[in-house]
């Protein structure tokens, strides 16, 4: 009984918003297949094949953004393409990805967030646009520091009108 209260206040610690279906998932797994990631201290399961745990004791999401954060160590240069930078969208930071340029959709192409229009201030002072911006996910606040070289600046940007068919 004592593990699964450990995982309820991880869980409720950590706002997880539906605890009562993931702590049926912890409960459905021996209690010895269950351990706390080392970063952020959310309950994860081992692997059912190894048994054990993710990489370096963490779960899932903290060794995702681990991979991710480490493959973003540089500073972004203006001579990037596709830039992969840490952005504000809606109400955190994304890791978004764009080129620096307007996409005309009048093909079976996506363009990213509806096709619309994003502007940056690069890290050198440059504005970019683009219709084009792909994201990938909110990045979790302890990671912020780590990319703070790669954060731009979201300038006027348009979340309801998708630009479409423009020259």
């Amino acid at each position: 009984m004592e593990e699964t209260n450990i995982i309820e206040k991880a869980m409720i610690a950590n706002g997880i918003r539906d605890i009562a279906n993931n702590l049926g998932y912890f409960n459905a797994r021996p209690v010895e297949s269950i351990y706390l990631c080392k970063s952020c201290g959310m309950p994860a399961v081992r692997n059912t094949s190894t048994g054990r745990p993710c990489a370096k004791d963490l779960c899932f999401h903290c060794n995702h953004w681990n991979i991710t954060v480490e493959g973003l160590l540089g500073p972004i240069t203006e001579k990037d393409s596709p830039y992969r930078v840490l952005a504000p969208i809606s109400d955190g930071y994304e890791l978004v990805s764009f080129q620096a340029k307007i996409f005309r959709n009048d093909s079976d192409e996506y363009l990213g967030h509806g096709g619309r229009l994003f502007r940056f201030k690069m890290p050198w002072g440059t504005v970019v646009e683009s219709n084009n911006v792909w994201s990938g996910g909110y990045v979790p606040n302890r990671f912020h520091e780590q990319l703070k070289h790669r954060m731009v600046e979201a300038i006027a940007n348009n979340f309801s009108v998708p630009l479409v068919g423009t020259k």
